[in-house]
């Protein structure tokens, strides 16, 4: 009898183990996190180095990107053709990441500090980045990035512990 107990609580307990992740939660650090890492790197990789094939392959054909420095989106098009052409990425780097999952669509956002210019002008600095990414077949694309400079302030305050 007790053999049995055992064994059905080591087979639950395997079986919960393997459950998916509920949509709409948020993942840190694990896998989900390791994949969108890796995607956002290879996404940067591409503007570094000006690699319009990767960039083809990376983006929505409805891709658009929002800036507070824009009026309007720019749509996948005219920010391939601007990046290519005008961004010199010179070292980048991604912090705090976090992946929000809701199936066939994933939001990730995270800080980006950078170095480069962009159409001749210094574009250095840090950056809030938030990535819509949907799946297409078995692969992500990025549909939508919102992309806004961050404050200092906003990088040194501490996340809250509910404690204050």
């Amino acid at each position: 009898m007790k053999t049995s107990i055992l064994l059905v609580l080591l087979i639950s307990a395997s079986l919960l183990a393997q459950a998916p992740a509920r949509p709409g939660r948020t993942i840190t650090p694990t896998r989900q996190v390791a994949e969108f890492s890796d995607l956002e790197h290879q996404w940067m990789d591409a503007l570094q180095h000006n690699d319009r094939f990767a960039l083809d392959h990376l983006l929505t054909e409805d891709f658009e990107i929002l800036t507070p420095l824009a009026a309007n989106a720019v749509d996948r098009d005219e920010f391939i053709e601007a990046v290519t052409g005008s961004l010199k990425l010179q070292s980048y780097g991604i912090s705090q990441m976090t992946v929000h999952d809701f199936g066939d669509t994933a939001v990730v956002n995270f800080f980006i500090n950078t170095k480069g210019q962009f159409r001749g002008r210094d574009s250095s600095g840090r950056y809030f980045v938030v990535d819509v990414w949907r799946k297409s077949g078995n692969r992500w694309e990025a549909a939508v990035r919102y992309l806004s400079k961050a404050s200092v302030a906003s990088a040194a305050q501490p996340r809250p512990n509910g404690r204050q």
